[in-house]
């Protein structure tokens, strides 16, 4: 059961914890009935249903209404507002450049995962050719088999590794500059810029 609380006719959320914290009072009552709430100005609610609406254009506003002698909790459809849709597209675009950039990429015929964690690795390992400190060795990637990814362990030289995190730095450069133009343009008032609209323009 939901309840409101009415302050000069104007009914806001509660709850009977609420009541209990504000009026200690009624601990002592074996039961809350109705009549002890309205002495407080707390009122059941109904709650009516929520109704249908676009997510991507609408949003849902909740207010409190005396219908026949009862209060009851109602959904307006409300349009989002130029700022409301341009956070949410905005705020899509950074979703679709973290997928994307995390997707992997292909260098000769395996793929190396993009996630940040093997980002973080590849430029450890760049570190570690600068300084002298590798000299070959394996590295954990995947190749496709029967179209599905296997793990495997290849034999990679400084010059080869420097080779694929060149490509995860261009691919991962690529997703962020997508990003930035399909930001641009959405603050500039085009709300239907897309991020991977941007990224085929740069990617070809």
């Amino acid at each position: 059961m939901a309840y409101c609380k009415v302050t000069n006719g104007q009914a806001d959320y509660y709850t009977l914890g609420l009541l209990r914290r504000e009026h200690p009072e009624v601990n002592e009552l074996d039961e809350i009935t109705t009549e002890v709430m309205a002495q407080y100005d707390v009122y059941p609610v109904i709650e009516d249903e929520q109704p249908e609406f676009d997510q991507d254009t609408e949003c849902l506003e909740e207010q409190y209404d005396f219908v026949t002698q009862e209060w009851h909790k109602v959904w307006v459809v409300m349009e989002k507002s130029q700022e409301e849709l341009a956070e949410r597209a905005i705020e899509q675009a950074k979703l679709d450049r973290r997928q994307t950039e995390e997707q992997g990429v292909v260098w000769e015929h395996w793929y190396f995962d993009t996630t940040q964690d093997s980002q973080a690795r590849h430029s450890g390992a760049v570190t570690a050719i600068s300084q002298g400190m590798r000299d070959g060795g394996v590295w954990k990637c995947a190749e496709v088999v029967d179209g599905k990814l296997h793990t495997v362990f290849v034999e990679l030289t400084n010059a080869e590794l420097l080779e694929v995190s060149t490509v995860i730095h261009d691919w991962v450069q690529d997703c962020f500059m997508a990003e930035a133009n399909t930001v641009m343009k959405i603050e500039a008032g085009d709300l239907t810029a897309s991020f991977y609209a941007e990224l085929e323009l740069i990617t070809g």
